[in-house]
């Protein structure tokens, strides 16, 4: 804080205002606050990370956009090449969709409202109103 005070007034006025638990690693907690301590994301992060964490500050923060961008490039190329406009869990999802419904007719009522049948049972579907009989 002294080097701080001497290089500038005014950061060191400002950060005396602010709790130092925010912004001091002296004051940091190292005890987990939640019973959880996993979490599947960051912890693939942290893996995919592994060899930035151990570089400078400002070299990891380079290193890990690197990967970032390089990620979202190769991404990006997988996408173009494919013969359809959604990315592929979506198409995974509207294709198990699409044969799920096999077997099923849908009737109009020439406005807003369908009737969908099949399988033993009938429901009607407003389009406007995002509703349907079934309740799904």
């Amino acid at each position: 804080m002294k080097l701080m005070e001497r290089a500038s007034k005014g950061a060191f006025e400002k950060m005396n205002e602010l709790d130092p638990g925010v912004w001091s690693k002296a004051f940091f907690k190292t005890h987990s606050l939640t019973d959880s301590t996993e979490n599947n994301i960051s912890e693939c992060f942290n893996s995919w990370i592994l060899k930035a964490r151990y570089m400078p500050l400002i070299d990891m923060l380079v290193e890990i956009h690197d990967m970032i961008m390089t990620r979202v490039h190769q991404n990006r190329d997988k996408m173009v090449r494919r013969d359809c406009t959604l990315v592929p869990k979506a198409k995974k999802i509207l294709d198990q969709a699409v044969k799920e419904s096999c077997g099923y007719s849908v009737l109009w009522d020439g406005r807003e409202t369908y009737v969908v049948k099949g399988k033993g049972t009938s429901c009607s579907v407003n389009l406007k109103n995002r509703s349907c009989s079934c309740r799904v």
